[in-house]
């Protein structure tokens, strides 16, 4: 024991113990005139005998984010107010890879007394235990983020004991009493040192199957709830959103809500990833946030879906908060939100929003549809207009001929006069067939001047034979007595056809198939039905709903139908990917107004705004813009339309015996050469991108290079696509800088979405 008496002072440091001994340092004693005495060695700390130190742990099986509390329990037979310097070391606190947060004591002030743990003050609860001595107690909550054991060394407490009476009464808070002051000089003490075992402490990680982006942190049972506030408003007026998680103790180490599950209030709403206010206490932690309605009509805001783990179950689990209803108004004509963030207000067509999907089930086809099918089999369709005007070209012939020569005419239509009246009397319709063929008058439709003239036709004598055999046959018929025997020949029918292919070619048949049957589905599922279903459940399980929106949009880009296909990644939250298929969408289909509302909700949605760029003005220079903006499948089927047009009409004109005006061919021509020059001239633009992801643009191909912008380009931003090299993607943006973004992040706008 060191004595301080009344004639000398000692300037002492307690020193950190070292496998559960205390190593105290030289004291320096002097007198009290100044003069320096010579070093004395410290007597060595002694156990406290009279105090115990107890460490419990609630979990010795954790996984990696689950709470685990460490108690620290301090009793002593002495009273706590002998006990001066107070140094209380525990190593388990001190995990590199841990979130360290103390717990409230939970009692009242009078029963609070703060005390150095680490280096950190910390706040007890502190009890007389009737015939026992004193009691202090303090608790944190620690979250292991790695997985492995957690430190384990002894907890260690040194002190400097007062013999004796202590002074009461002269430390006013917390942090101001004898745990923190040493002694005073007339006070005597003596070095104590006190250890206790810490509990092992293992941590699992946590299993990745079942994990998604919605997992907060969180591995313990929670609840959540949401409220917003106010309820009633115009569009784009801000509206608090809270969300609050119940049952957690994490406090403030639960940073924030994952951006997905915000994006659970759905394409209606704008919610600020960054909460203006965190509240906390020893079981709920909340964020609010600041949400504008987009559009104009909505009643709820969906319900939102958190992931946590479950250590009991061993498994990760969803909580959802309940769906909330609210009103949004118009504001005056405004019916949906821009905002603005150049300092001038852009102005934005009224539009009630993302509309129904277009049925695609039925086999019709509309124009859109049967001009990019001409466009797909083009090259089937340019040669057959040719190679039919020279199958039909000696049928026109015929017919020019027709109209110069009656009896010529009237012998190419014998054989259909034929059929039409061998019904009635095949006799008499055989020898008018014979006459009008063979240029003769009814009266000399006899063998011999028939017969004359299908040798000077250069016809087959077999079947001049055939002819002769029938006439007589008729004669025998009508002369011969009625038991005689007559000699059958083949009928008048078998020989009209006979003398039809002898006389004149015949003509080609040209069967033109241009039918456009869609791809069988197959056993893929029906993209209609799924994104059915995925409406059912958007409302109250959001997270569910995302996947079958995800996976509808995949089918219908598949197919081709990309309206329906906007219409899943706009509902999924993909706004880059809703925007690139509205795009597709209304290059095929640029007079629809359903797309062009889809496009003018997803445009007043996105968070980058560029200056808009110069519109072409009025007349043929907006006209020639917006017909360039078409999808090259239907200017280049409808040139082939044009194409074909032109050659039915010459061909009908040459048919009717009648020239095609000379207005018409220049009028055929401009239009053909206007659509000719328009994919041209797209062929040498560059083809549009869009943004699928936030992504920092950079001043060149590589992570090295400085960026373009001052904060990175959030999705559905639009660019030109100048080209690409490996990974980076170069850009033009709508103010004219040109960037260099991800690959990854980016989607050219063609005619097939990868």
């Amino acid at each position: 024991m060191c004595g301080i008496h009344k004639n000398g002072a000692v300037a002492g440091d307690l020193l950190r113990a070292v496998c559960g001994a205390l190593l105290a340092g030289a004291v320096a004693v002097g007198a009290e005139d100044g003069s320096d005495a010579s070093p004395q060695a410290a007597p060595a700390a002694r156990p406290a005998k009279e105090m115990d130190l107890q460490v419990d742990v609630s979990e010795t099986e954790a996984v990696v984010d689950q709470p685990i509390i460490v108690t620290v329990t301090w009793t002593s037979r002495v009273p706590f107010k002998r006990c001066r310097r107070l140094l209380l070391d525990l190593p388990l606190l001190r995990g590199a890879s841990l979130g360290v947060r103390a717990m409230e004591p939970g009692v009242p002030e009078a029963r609070r007394i703060g005390l150095p743990v680490n280096g950190r003050r910390v706040i007890a609860r502190r009890e007389t235990i009737e015939g026992r001595g004193e009691r202090i107690a303090f608790s944190f909550r620690i979250i292991p983020r790695e997985p492995g054991g957690l430190p384990s060394e002894p907890v260690a407490m040194r002190c400097a004991l007062i013999e004796g009476p202590a002074h009461e009464g002269r430390y006013p808070s917390y942090f101001d009493n004898h745990f923190f002051n040493g002694p005073e000089s007339d006070e005597s003490f003596e070095r104590i040192y006190l250890s206790s075992p810490v509990p092992e402490v293992r941590v699992a990680a946590l299993p990745s199957r079942g994990r998604t982006e919605r997992y907060t942190g969180v591995a313990e049972t929670v609840s959540a709830r949401a409220t917003v506030d106010p309820e009633d408003v115009r569009v784009g007026e801000p509206m608090l959103l809270t969300v609050e998680i119940a049952g957690t103790g994490y406090g403030p180490d639960l940073a924030r809500i994952p951006e997905p599950v915000l994006g659970d209030t759905g394409p209606g709403f704008r919610v600020n990833p960054r909460p203006i206010r965190e509240q906390s206490d020893g079981s709920r932690r909340s964020f609010t946030y600041v949400m504008r309605p987009v559009r104009a009509g909505l009643e709820t805001v969906p319900a939102l879906a958190l992931q946590f783990f479950d250590p009991v179950a061993e498994e990760y689990k969803m909580v959802r908060t309940a769906p909330l209803t609210v009103t949004v108004r118009a504001d005056g004509e405004r019916r949906i939100y821009q905002p603005d963030r150049s300092g001038e207000a852009a102005t934005v067509r009224a539009a009630e929003g993302i509309r129904g999907n277009r049925n695609g089930g039925g086999r019709h086809m509309d124009i859109y549809e049967a001009l990019g099918a001409l466009a797909r089999y083009g090259w089937l369709c340019i040669p057959l207009p040719p190679l039919l005007w020279l199958v039909l070209r000696p049928a026109v012939r015929r017919r020019e001929r027709c109209r110069r020569d009656p009896a010529y005419a009237r012998a190419l239509r014998a054989a259909r006069r034929f059929r039409r009246r061998a019904r009635s009397d095949e006799k008499a319709a055989w020898r008018t067939y014979l006459g009008e063929r063979l240029n003769l008058a009814p009266e000399a439709v006899t063998f011999g001047n028939v017969s004359r003239e299908l040798r000077r036709r250069g016809v087959d004598p077999t079947l001049i034979e055939a002819v002769g055999a029938r006439f007589e046959q008729e004669d025998a018929e009508r002369y011969a007595p009625r038991r005689m025997d007559v000699r059958r020949t083949p009928p008048r029918r078998e020989l009209v056809g006979r003398i039809e292919r002898a006389t004149r070619a015949a003509l080609l048949l040209i069967l033109m198939l241009a039918c456009h049957a869609g791809a069988a589905p197959g056993a893929t599922p029906s993209p209609e039905l799924i994104f059915d279903r995925a409406m059912e459940l958007r409302t109250e399980e959001p997270d569910r709903a995302r996947p079958l929106f995800e996976h509808a949009a995949l089918v219908f880009e598949a197919r081709g139908h990309y309206l329906n296909a906007g219409n899943s990644w706009f509902f999924a939250g993909r706004d880059g990917r809703a925007l690139a298929a509205y795009r597709l969408a209304e290059r095929r289909r640029p007079f629809d107004a359903r797309i062009r509302e889809s496009l003018a909700v997803i445009r007043a949605r996105r968070e980058d705004r560029f200056p808009e760029p110069e519109s072409p003005g009025s007349g043929l220079a907006a006209l020639w813009s917006r017909f360039s903006r078409w999808s090259p499948l239907l200017r280049g089927g409808a040139l082939i339309a044009v194409y074909l047009l032109g050659w039915g009409v010459f061909i009908a004109a040459r048919f009717a015996g009648r020239r095609v005006p000379r207005a018409a061919c220049i009028a055929g021509g401009l239009v053909a050469a206007t659509l000719l020059l328009s994919l041209l001239t797209s062929a040498l633009q560059p083809p549009r991108g869009v943004l699928i992801r936030t992504a920092e643009a950079r001043l060149g191909p590589g992570y090295a290079y400085d960026a373009a912008y001052e904060s990175p380009l959030h999705e559905a931003v639009e660019f030109d696509w100048l080209g690409r090299r490996k990974r980076w993607v170069r850009a033009r943006f709508p103010d004219g800088r040109e960037a260099w973004l991800p690959a990854s992040a980016c989607l050219s706008i063609t005619e097939s979405v990868p």
